[in-house]
């Protein structure tokens, strides 16, 4: 909970008001304070508590589980590391680049296993909502939002296959592929 929580760094992301990341973030205060009532830790402020709306926090009191970056989780699961060796570049995605993207997400966890291969990471998302720099501060070597004109969200989740093969499409020729 708080300025940095989880409510308040990702409710927005998904739609929700201002009222609804008080409500939320609240509700993860309070979580915290129980568990911490039932436990005798804080566990609140442990980075990841917040995950999936407090089950890390759950994880940890109940399960006496450790948690660890879910990009670390999923990279060893896929075998990220060995599916590298002899590719050219990397395509991937996200719903949004965003300032929390630098902070964590999919694309950080790709592109720093990426660059020490020299391996270009291009990105298509939803929603391009960094500066440029910041695109590269990420990591990428370019990153493109599949909308194609102004469109309203409702708008943009109804036909978001056709938006992305067009960008792809277009990404692939520029690659001369």
């Amino acid at each position: 909970h708080g300025p940095r929580g989880a409510a308040r760094v990702y409710a927005p992301q998904k739609g929700a008001d201002e009222a609804a990341v008080d409500l939320l973030d609240a509700g993860l205060q309070h979580l915290g304070q129980l568990l911490e009532g039932l436990t005798g830790q804080d566990i609140s402020n442990t980075p990841g508590s917040g995950a999936a709306g407090g089950l890390g926090a759950g994880s940890l009191a109940f399960l006496k589980a450790t948690l660890q970056p879910g990009i670390t989780t999923v990279m060893e699961f896929t075998q990220f590391e060995k599916a590298l060796e002899g590719q050219d570049y990397i395509i991937t995605g996200e719903g949004q680049l965003d300032e929390q993207t630098l902070h964590g997400k999919l694309i950080k966890g790709i592109t720093e296993r990426a660059q020490p291969r020299n391996i270009p990471v291009l990105a298509l998302c939803g929603a391009l909502r960094v500066a440029p720099e910041a695109v590269t501060e990420i990591g990428l070597q370019a990153a493109f939002s599949i909308q194609n004109r102004p469109v309203d969200l409702p708008t943009a989740l109804q036909q978001p296959g056709e938006r992305l093969e067009s960008t792809a499409y277009h990404l692939g020729r520029g690659l001369g592929r």
